[in-house]
């Protein structure tokens, strides 16, 4: 070792700086140096499903019925109409009684549900469907046939 070579500057600042950080001389400043933290956020979202609707016709086509699936446990249903020409759904019949994931529609509900159908018209359905946590989801069914003047339903595949 040459006893006549001095120490770098940079050696010496770190040295300082580490006796400064043991010695606590600095304090939090000195701390805040060395210490790092972090933090991590995660959100958990459920899968959102959209309801899916099938239409069966009942009987003599005495009406259709409505099977809901991808909700969970509904208990109410809400029904508006409107026909393929026109823009809007009308005011709709709320309440409808859900058994078994399905709901009955008669060609009855369905005047109400819109009062200008006419014979052999066809009409598309918005069902707003109320689960047990009064959470509302809302899907559309279209292609319902009302006939025979106005007393009986069928579901239709198209128009």
């Amino acid at each position: 070792m040459n006893p006549n070579k001095h120490p770098s500057a940079v050696i010496l600042a770190i040295g300082v700086f580490c006796l400064t950080v043991m010695l606590g001389i600095g304090g939090p400043a000195a701390v805040g140096l060395w210490e790092q933290s972090s933090s991590a956020t995660m959100t958990v979202r459920a899968a959102v499903t959209s309801p899916t609707v099938t239409c069966t016709t009942l009987g003599s086509n005495d009406g259709v019925r409505l099977t809901i699936t991808g909700v969970s446990n509904p208990t109410t249903v809400s029904v508006a109409a409107k026909l393929p020409t026109e823009q809007n759904y009308g005011a709709g019949v709320a309440g409808l009684a859900v058994l078994n994931s399905a709901v009955d529609i008669t060609p009855a509900t369905l005047v109400l549900a819109k009062p200008t159908i006419a014979n052999n018209d066809v009409v598309s359905l918005r069902i707003a469907i109320t689960q047990a946590n009064l959470n509302v989801v809302t899907t559309e069914y279209s292609y319902v046939k009302i006939f025979s003047q106005g007393k009986k339903a069928q579901c239709q595949a198209t128009l």
